[in-house]
């Protein structure tokens, strides 16, 4: 009988109790989950370095606008004609540029790539940048036009004769005139000879804008922005003549 009882006592003997983890392991744990935490914390406090205009790249514009050359040789153009139509070209605030490139935009790609121009975004960017080359070119073809203009002139042999010759051109501004008869009667203004060699630029430049409500779609090419380029450039090589020696 006292066999049976030790078997028995034996088999209900309890089992050992589990062992606890240590306090060393939970912090470590603890210490983990705050670390990543703090991490996660971190990244979302910390705001995306914004990029200068100055570095944005092809690379930076919406996917897909450059398929098919679409960007250079239709959205450009048409940004460059748009803004050609305005009577102030040279300083363009975001608050106007914005809206005439979104317009540019929306006409160029329609919905099937949807995008919203913003004044630190790509698009506006690089628009920047091709309408600065817009106005150099126009300038750089306008010395070339306005020098041979000067170089043709046969009865001018001195500086003196120069000078005169320049003067007479910007009294009234006759060298924007198409027509001048033998009295003086000036017509057909904006339409010399010289500014219209200088306007081939701009056509050049706004070949293949897509025509947009608004704008100047009956004469591509003639926009109050690019003559008032075209102007400009004439009368600061006129009066550079006027008031120095150059050496044609």
């Amino acid at each position: 009988i006292a066999s049976c009882q030790t078997n028995v006592a034996t088999i209900l003997k309890a089992p050992p109790a589990k062992r606890l983890k240590s306090e060393s392991s939970t912090t470590t744990i603890t210490g983990s989950h705050r670390a990543i935490a703090t991490a996660i914390a971190t990244a979302i406090a910390t705001p995306s370095k914004a990029i200068a205009r100055s570095a944005f790249r092809k690379k930076h514009l919406p996917k897909g606008c450059q398929m098919a050359n679409k960007w250079a040789r239709e959205f450009i153009p048409t940004a460059i004609r748009c803004v050609g139509d305005l009577s102030e070209v040279w300083t363009l605030s975001d608050d106007i540029l914005c809206p005439i490139l979104q317009s540019a935009w929306d006409a160029v790609y329609k919905d099937k790539i949807p995008h919203t121009v913003t004044a630190d975004g790509p698009v506006i960017a690089l628009t920047l940048q091709r309408l600065s080359e817009w106005r150099n070119s126009i300038s750089n073809v306008a010395l070339v036009v306005l020098a041979n203009f000067m170089i043709s002139q046969e009865d001018l042999n001195t500086d003196q004769d120069r000078q005169d010759f320049a003067s007479g051109l910007l009294e009234r501004l006759c060298f924007l005139f198409g027509d001048i008869s033998e009295d003086g009667e000036m017509s057909r203004p904006f339409q010399s000879d010289l500014l219209v060699q200088v306007l081939v630029q701009h056509k050049c430049a706004t070949s293949g804008a897509v025509n947009m409500p608004g704008t100047n779609n009956t004469l591509p090419g003639h926009s109050k922005g690019a003559l008032a380029l075209v102007t400009a450039a004439a009368c600061i090589f006129f009066l550079l003549i006027q008031l120095t020696h150059p050496v044609f």
